[in-house]
């Protein structure tokens, strides 16, 4: 059994270099390093080479990249969750 599963996303850029994003992951499916979609899951998430964590949780309405889903994220070793709003 593994820890986590990959996951496949539509094109996606970081939030704070801009740099296209890839290497999503997930534990809400079997975690068996499993590679499912993006809309198989609630949550998934990735970090950039820049520092940044990003996190894709599904809501019931939003706009974001990846529809149906809220993008957050924070830089390495900050406790303080940002949205993209919050950087424009």
């Amino acid at each position: 059994m593994g820890m986590f599963d990959y996951i496949v996303t539509p094109d996606v850029k970081c939030p704070g270099c801009k740099e296209p994003l890839s290497g999503f992951q997930s534990k809400d499916g079997p975690c068996g390093l499993d590679t499912l979609s993006h809309t198989e899951v609630d949550n998934f998430y990735t970090h950039c080479k820049c520092g940044f964590w990003i996190q894709f949780d599904r809501l019931m309405q939003t706009e974001s990249d990846i529809p149906g889903f809220a993008m957050c994220f924070r830089k390495a070793g900050s406790q303080n969750w940002e949205n993209p709003e919050d950087v424009i």
